[in-house]
């Protein structure tokens, strides 16, 4: 991803000050960004929030870290013009390096962990909880989800609670994965199964 020349340099240097024993940021305009004074930001990596991309786009980014939430990023990490992340009251979510792209959307409950060299396409859904239940049905749940190295999730996919996708996996574009990925697997469909082994991208 090409890197946008204007910073909000206020935002930035206020940050890297508060944090400095955490990750190092850069924050690009229209950015929306929220941290409550109980949450921790760990790590020895950097994160990108707002980085325009393409130059043009100019939506809004979030993100947001909760009461008692940790965020841990240790790697080099983007978040593309129009993405966003939540951490909620308590919750954890790992990064590594990679990047989240336009209109993508981490919602961390419990536990989430990503990996590094993970690409995350436009539109593309990560979520650990139900949030709710159907009543007379199932209860609503909350299960950590593991995204390996080298993972490449495809445009508008929805990655539910529970899941753990292996290193060099690949989720095809509109996919819905429920069910764990083996390493080097691309999965597609509604739910996600497993159409070839053995794969690599780049």
């Amino acid at each position: 991803m090409a890197r946008a020349l204007s910073m909000d340099l206020i935002r930035t240097f206020a940050l890297r000050v508060k944090y400095r024993n955490g990750p190092s940021f850069r924050v690009f305009h229209n950015s929306k960004i929220y941290i409550q004074p109980s949450a921790a930001l760990i790590g020895s990596g950097s994160l990108d929030i707002g980085l325009r991309w393409p130059a043009y786009c100019t939506y809004r980014t979030l993100l947001s870290v909760w009461d008692k939430a940790t965020l841990e990023v240790s790697g080099d990490f983007s978040m593309a013009t129009g993405s966003r992340i939540v951490v909620d009251k308590g919750a954890t979510l790992r990064i590594g390096s990679g990047f989240a792209n336009n209109f993508s959307s981490i919602a961390c409950f419990e536990s989430i962990t990503i990996g590094n060299n993970v690409a995350i396409a436009e539109g593309v859904v990560i979520r650990d909880s139900d949030s709710h239940e159907i009543l007379g049905g199932s209860r609503g749940q909350t299960l950590p989800i593991i995204i390996g190295d080298n993972v490449w999730i495809g445009t508008n996919a929805i990655v539910l609670k529970g899941v753990n996708i292996g290193d060099g996996a690949i989720v095809a574009a509109g996919s819905v994965v429920t069910k764990n990925v083996a390493p080097r697997t691309l999965v597609a469909g509604v739910p996600a199964k497993a159409i070839r082994q053995n794969v690599e991208w780049r």
